[in-house]
């Protein structure tokens, strides 16, 4: 009998869950509303019986030039189950390769789960409101996992803003397993350009540890190929500290049945 590590049991599960998900029927019906690519996450749940991926490829630089780290994440994958009217379910999971040019150290994995929800608390056309918890479990690969189980919770908002721009979002608080934690906040403004095309800008940041203050800066757009299909690109940086990033990625809903996948979602 061959026996398995707990680097591997995750890794062969996150790939047999994406392998499922990326066979499974796509809606036509909808248009589709994401959480990316803006670090606001939207103040809109799922409509019920709705199944979403929302996936990408992240490149980050942080850090002076002597302790700079360069990290890749491919694929971070956000999943997202609405069975219950209002209430959707969550997993995150990341794939991360992590290398530190001053001391050549490499480090390549899965990163810890996120399981959570969104629950949506008021739903009008002028306003939403939503929030949203997530449970972080130690399940990564050696030293990318926090070793802890921790926490991330926000209330979102949105409003729109006449008829092409709106507004989003967020203030929360996330706690590592360990120290004080940090409160986050986002505020993203997005305006629509024609029926396919959105684009943004949005500052965001975090009080680390309620001591560190980082204040950062994000743009870029989205693209709805299809109803149930979008292409996204965004660029950040620090504003008073060093970091750059850029994010590219995939969004699709997929349909549970092909009877699910003939009904029109209008609710």
């Amino acid at each position: 009998m061959r026996f398995y590590s707990k680097d591997q049991l995750v890794k062969y599960a996150f790939w047999a869950i994406f392998g499922i998900l990326f066979n499974a029927q796509v809606f036509g019906q909808s248009p589709i509303d994401t959480d990316r690519p803006t670090q606001s996450e939207s103040a809109v749940v799922l409509p019920k019986n709705i199944f979403q991926v929302e996936s990408g490829l992240g490149i980050s630089y942080s850090g002076d030039a002597n302790q700079r780290i360069r990290e890749i994440s491919i694929p971070n994958v956000l999943m997202r189950l609405n069975i219950v009217k209002g209430v959707e379910l969550r997993l995150i999971t990341n794939h991360l390769q992590q290398y530190r040019p001053s001391s050549d150290q490499k480090r390549a994995g899965i990163a810890d789960w996120q399981v959570g929800s969104k629950i949506q608390l008021f739903s009008s056309p002028k306003a939403q409101m939503a929030f949203s918890t997530h449970v972080i479990f130690p399940t990564g690969s050696g030293r990318l996992s926090n070793g802890q189980i921790g926490s991330l919770n926000r209330v979102l908002f949105t409003h729109p803003i006449g008829a092409k721009q709106s507004i989003s979002y967020n203030i929360g608080y996330n706690n590592y397993g360990t120290g004080s934690g940090d409160l986050i906040y986002t505020l993203a403004l997005t305006r629509q350009v024609n029926d396919k095309l959105v684009v943004f800008i949005e500052p965001y940041g975090d009080w680390q540890e309620f001591s560190n203050a980082e204040v950062s800066l994000n743009a870029g757009f989205l693209y709805r190929m299809k109803n149930h299909l979008q292409w996204d690109f965004s660029l950040g940086t620090g504003l008073n500290h060093t970091m750059n990033f850029f994010s590219t990625g995939i969004s699709w809903m997929l349909s549970p049945s092909e009877k699910e996948s003939s009904r029109t979602y209008s609710e």
